[in-house]
């Protein structure tokens, strides 16, 4: 299988999309990649083979084509995600459908990022729900449609796909430019780089080149295992992960998708893949070489590679001691250059020949500017001069500095233009913020620092007159908001934490060029010793200084004593302000909102300033962010006393929609009904059940409906139930009304066989209306029947032959953290990061059953209405029916009747929003019309009263109605005689005894967020045709209560 063929017009590249396609023919034995099954390593990695990664990219191509309406070639579009395999399964389908695909940086500022987008003319941008979340801000305006992309999983389906076509040679589209990076941005905004096929596959003829092939990148790779620790939208991690796996036959193993890299990921990954080989940024490999543990398990390696930055000239001899060492260059212009790789003791060098065009340009001294010139017998594996075909030259920019005694061995110094690049291999330009800090009339001069260092350092010459009176810390503290001015425009690798700047002694002055300029390199051998103090983090003396036990510190070591003394509120703000987003839930991941390994550490140092159980040492710190990556889980390490409102509900909630859609599975195609509809309900014993039944009784496209109850004795128990209702059941006319006995914390629903059989051969419509009303359960309680039977649902809809879709009855509880100042009212949408559920496991379950059909729809194409509703209230007109006496309100009333008070607010309740329960039952019929007839995979209503009218209009009335010695009193008065009066009567006489917690709860709450209604009332007119909750309804209600 030949990468290569000969000719007698020279050598050519076989299209790597043939390539794969023959190994994927042919059963080759070793894997494309290897990847791990889930976020935590120790579960293992999953091998990637040939024959899966044909079928993704036909799947990948399908999908382009029905997202972008192609086949279009030349269509461009972007992927924003996880660093995962799906940016090379999408890069090979930009291949195979002749696309073009950009791959943005994430660290790009909002302004570079819309800059980028426009200029490569993206018509597409393809993402996960967070990263769009990200890029909705910058491409607003731009003609760019955002599309949610699909997942891993559903990429990596076994299940076959038909081929997707693709008749070219290499040589009939080697030119085209199926891959667009973009340059640094670091003297302006980033320009885009298409990449021609036959740049991106130059390693394929590096025997072109002269020299020993066996010191040659190519073969150092082949048949190996190797683990790559670049992100795959950078240059060397899209070519390791993507087209050299190909080309040089190994196999690529992928790290963690969901945060940045750090040397205690990267030591397990090797160790539980298997790998026998690695390449990493220098400050990982750096990290790993620290540590016994680390430096043993590179000895094991076959070698270890780095390249995008400096490594520290005292680890490199260790790593080299141990095992092979080996440096690469290259750049997003050039690509991999291609080579000699000289003996281990010349670790930091690399060989370049000049009979391939390198050329070398003295500047001073010891150093050179590093150039490339066309050589036409090598133009091949000269990808500069194959993307710009009308230069002969090309200046790097890069300074080198030759071996003293070695011919043609040289080592990678710096840059020309004086770009910063940090261990981590990541560069940033200092101009604009060293030019945004010079502003300030404390300052005389500043430079940033941060060559071969982990982070970005602030050093400062002080302005002798205006500074001769403040201490060192004043200085800082006075130009912390000059920095954060800074910190807007830079690129998070440039930007300055608090305890990065560095203030040098009054009357200090940097060394100086002829004309005024600083000279870098001698200001930091001059502050060497303090600038290695702060890249260590010693905070020697930090804390004392920057918080008291008042208020928090506002980030520059002052204390704000106008900011909220709530240490959650200090840690969210911390949180919002490195990840320059303001809406992310405290149980999000922040891994999965861009958070990177700088703003980790900026995150650790603010923490430093907040709490004194953080850990002063940053390494510590960061490991904390890496192991808990919320604001809850931070919160909990610096304040594990605070007291959050959902407690560890937070937590439960992310593990269980975790566990229910973990393994969701795959849909499967469905028969067209051909007449009628059969809807199957849960819950249909209770009182909204009750109603909805009767109504699906009646309606005159419903042929069958299928009751699924707990209870035994269906017929009869439904017939108790209409009766307990005070409800006559509809004559039954042609529709054929069936009982299951179900239990839904089974996996086949308790259900035999042949009934499993007919929901899935019969029903169209589940309405899943079963739940408990306990606002004083954990969410965890919810979990064996409740939420767990949501997914028995979706286990069930996704192995329906007909389609099957669900409406499920959730509640507004779901929303009963929010805060109104954040969001007033919740529109009717999938649950988004500023919205938290209500503080009991009730509603937190209802919330968490929400996200796993979200999932579910999107994985495994189960069609759901997600129907939100609020207070049910009893019937009003001519319908029949009554209100619940267990619920709260008729509990209330009776208990107000007995001690004879009622209170004059309802404290979170104060805004009657109630809906009868006769309107709720015709509105969720709609809805199971609308959602039967649309192809929407998920859509979301609410149930809400759309005119509201306050408790405390309401109650005068309504007392004055229960009798004239009913007074009116506040809550929490009310509620301090109801405990007295069961001190007086005994335990069991008031109904509303059990609900005290729930009524102390709510008491303090002010204002609530409310559900928008009007996509619904647009659907259903029924739900705002009853106007305002009104007393004559209340007395009805209280009189079927004999109250």
């Amino acid at each position: 299988m030949a990468v290569i063929s000969s000719s007698t017009d020279g050598a050519h590249v076989q299209h790597p999309i043939h390539l794969l396609e023959q190994r994927a023919r042919n059963g080759h034995v070793r894997p494309f990649a290897v990847i791990p099954k889930s976020k935590n390593l120790s579960e293992g990695f999953t091998e990637v083979t040939y024959e899966i990664l044909a079928n993704a990219v036909n799947r990948a191509c399908w999908w382009l084509e029905d997202v972008t309406g192609g086949p279009k070639p030349g269509t461009r579009f972007s992927w924003s995600g996880p660093n995962d395999l799906r940016y090379i399964l999408l890069l090979l389908a930009a291949m195979k459908c002749r696309y073009q695909i950009l791959l943005p940086s994430p660290r790009n500022s909002e302004e570079y990022q819309r800059a980028i987008f426009d200029a490569a003319g993206v018509k597409f941008a393809l993402g996960t729900k967070a990263t769009l979340a990200r890029l909705r801000a910058p491409l607003d305006g731009l003609s760019i449609e955002l599309v949610e992309g699909l997942t891993l999983e559903q990429l990596l389906s076994a299940e076959p796909v038909p081929a997707y076509p693709f008749d070219f040679t290499f040589d009939q589209v080697k030119q085209e430019t199926p891959l667009i990076l973009h340059t640094s941005g670091s003297t302006g905004p980033p320009k885009p780089i298409p990449l021609p096929l036959e740049g991106l596959t130059t390693i394929a003829l590096t025997d072109l080149v002269p020299g020993p092939r066996e010191r040659k990148m190519q073969a150092l790779l082949e048949h190996n295992r190797l683990f790559c620790g670049f992100p795959p939208f950078h240059a060397a991690g899209c070519l390791t992960y993507g087209m050299y796996p190909i080309l040089c036959d190994f196999s690529v193993v992928w790290g963690p998708s969901d945060r940045p890299l750090n040397a205690a990921l990267a030591e397990e990954a090797i160790k539980v893949s298997g790998a026998e080989c690695t390449l990493l940024p220098p400050s990982v490999l750096e990290d790993m070489a620290k540590t016994p543990s680390g430096l043993s398990l590179l000895s094991t390696l076959k070698f270890a590679v780095y390249g995008g930055g400096p490594l520290h000239p005292d680890i490199g001899p260790k790593i080299a001691n141990v095992t092979r060492l080996h440096t690469l260059w290259g750049s997003t212009e050039t690509l991999l250059v291609p080579v000699l790789i000289p003996d281990g003791e010349e670790w930091n060098y690399i060989e370049l020949d000049p009979q391939v065009g390198y050329t070398f340009e003295h500047v001073q001294e010891n150093l050179y500017q590093f150039n490339i010139k066309r050589v036409p017998e090598f133009v091949d594996v000269q990808p500069v001069f194959l993307m710009m075909p009308d230069i002969d030259e090309w200046s790097t920019g890069d300074l080198v500095s030759p071996h003293p005694t070695k011919p043609n061995l040289w080592s990678v110094i710096g840059r020309m233009d004086d770009l910063i690049v940090l261990s981590s291999g990541e560069k940033f330009n200092p101009a604009p913020g060293e030019a945004v800090i010079r502003t300030s009339p404390l300052v005389s001069t500043c430079i940033l620092v941060g060559r071969a260092r982990p982070q970005a350092i602030l050093l400062v010459e002080r302005n002798a007159e205006t500074t001769k009176d403040m201490t060192t810390q004043q200085v800082k503290d006075a130009l912390w908001p000059v920095v954060e001015e800074m910190n807007k425009i830079m690129a998070t690798q440039g930007q300055v934490t608090p305890d990065h700047i560095l203030v040098a002694p009054l009357g200090t002055e940097f060394p100086r060029t002829p004309k005024g300029t600083v000279r870098r390199k001698q200001t930091e051998e001059m502050f060497e010793r303090d600038l290695d103090e702060v890249s260590a983090l010693k905070r020697t003396g930090g804390r004392e200084h920057t918080r008291n036990g008042h208020g928090h510190s506002n980030g520059n070591g002052h204390v704000d004593e106008d900011q909220p003394t709530d240490i959650a509120q200090a840690v969210r703000r911390a949180v919002y302000h490195v990840c320059r987003i303001s809406d992310i839930g405290d149980d999000e991941d922040l891994f999965e909102y861009g958070l990177d390994s700088i703003q980790a550490q900026q995150i650790s140092a603010a923490l430093g300033k907040i709490s004194d159980l953080w850990p002063e040492d940053s390494t510590t710190g960061t490991g904390i962010i890496y192991s808990k990556p919320t604001i809850r889980g931070l919160i909990e390490t610096v304040a594990p006393d605070n007291g959050q409102q959902n407690g560890d509900g937070g937590n439960d909630m992310e593990a269980l929609i975790g566990k229910y859609t973990s393994d969701l599975p795959q849909p499967l195609a469905s028969d067209e009904p051909a007449y009628g509809m059969t809807v199957a309900i849960t819950g249909s014993t209770g009182n909204l059940g009750c109603n909805m039944l009767n109504d699906l009784i009646r309606h005159p496209d419903v042929t069958e409906i299928i009751c699924l109850n707990r209870a035994a004795g269906g017929k009869e128990a439904q017939d108790a139930a209409f009766s307990r209702s005070k409800l006559t059941q509809e004559p039954l006319g042609d529709t054929v009304v069936s009982h299951f006995k179900v239990d839904l914390s089974d996996n086949f629903l308790g259900l035999t066989p042949i009934q499993y059989a007919t929901l899935q051969r019969k029903v169209d419509v589940l309405i899943h209306n079963a739940w408990q009303l306990d606002f004083l359960r954990t969410v965890k309680a919810f979990e064996k029947t409740h939420i767990a039977g949501v997914r028995r649902l979706v286990d069930l809809a996704a192995s329906s032959h007909r389609d099957m879709r669900i409406v499920f009855i959730s509640s507004i509880g779901t929303i009963g953290g929010t805060d109104p100042k954040v969001m007033q009212a919740v529109p009717e949408e999938i649950l988004g990061p500023k919205v938290v559920p209500g503080g009991n496991g009730y509603s937190q379950s209802k919330y968490v059953s929400e996200k796993i059909l979200v999932e579910a729809a999107a994985t495994s194409k189960v069609k759901s209405a997600i129907v939100r509703v609020g207070q049910i209230a009893g019937p009003i007109g001519d319908a029949k029916g009554t209100w619940s006496t267990t619920d709260w309100f008729p509990r209330m009333m009776a208990s107000a009747k007995i001690i004879r008070s009622l209170p004059d607010s309802l404290g979170i309740g104060n805004a009657v929003d109630w809906v009868p329960v006769n309107t709720v039952s015709q509105v969720v019929t709609d809805i199971v019309d609308a959602t039967k007839k649309t192809e929407a995979e998920l859509n979301v209503f609410h149930i809400n009263n759309p005119h509201t009218i306050p408790w405390s209009e309401l109650a005068p009335e309504v007392a004055r109605s229960m009798g004239k010695d009913v007074r009116l009193i506040s809550l929490k008065e009310w509620i301090a005689e109801l405990r007295s009066a069961i001190q007086e009567k005994g335990a069991g006489v008031l109904p509303v005894e059990g609900l005290l917690p729930w009524l102390e709860g709510i008491c303090d709450v002010g204002e609530t967020a409310t559900l928008a209604v009007d996509k619904t009332v647009s659907l259903s007119p029924a739900l705002a045709a009853p106007g305002r909750v009104q007393v004559p309804w209340i007395e009805r209600w209280m009189q079927d209560w004999v109250l």
